[in-house]
């Protein structure tokens, strides 16, 4: 393995996610973040009158809030990495593609599996503590409140 930032395979890497979290990736977190909200209301509703209607709403929006998969963000954190951070996440698909060629990259992510687990390491790597990278650098009221 080369021990030099490629800024291709890093593009590369960025096109698989961009292409497994594209447009109907982002209506399904819609759909899903409103349904939450929508079954919190109608539970609400069901138990406590129009009062358990708003409350349960405002509990099922943040349930849905918190399990949609923030794919924008991963994006965004992915972008905002300093080279040294490039470098050491591509090494280690890198070593689990087992090549340093893009072609091979591609190859190995058309399949469903190696796909997610690129995605999978792409995930740990960002969650294993990277300092100030696992915030919203500009965080919306909602997202102050319940983070």
């Amino acid at each position: 393995m080369s021990s030099f930032f490629n800024p291709n395979y890093f593009d590369a890497i960025i096109n698989l996610i961009q292409g497994r979290n594209g447009t109907l990736g982002t209506l399904w977190g819609m759909f899903w973040q409103a349904f939450y909200a929508l079954a919190g209301c109608v539970i609400g509703a069901a138990v406590l009158g129009n009062y358990g209607a708003l409350i349960g709403t405002v509990i099922g929006a943040w349930m849905g809030f918190k399990a949609v998969n923030p794919y924008h963000s991963l994006l965004g954190q992915l972008r905002d990495l300093n080279d040294h951070q490039k470098q050491n996440l591509t090494d280690e698909i890198r070593r689990t593609v087992g090549s340093s060629s893009v072609d091979n990259l591609l190859r190995y992510a058309t399949n469903g599996t190696g796909r997610q687990l690129v995605f999978d390491i792409i995930q740990r790597y960002l969650n294993s503590g990277q300092p100030n990278h696992n915030r919203n650098p500009n965080p919306g009221l909602f997202s102050r409140i319940f983070s």
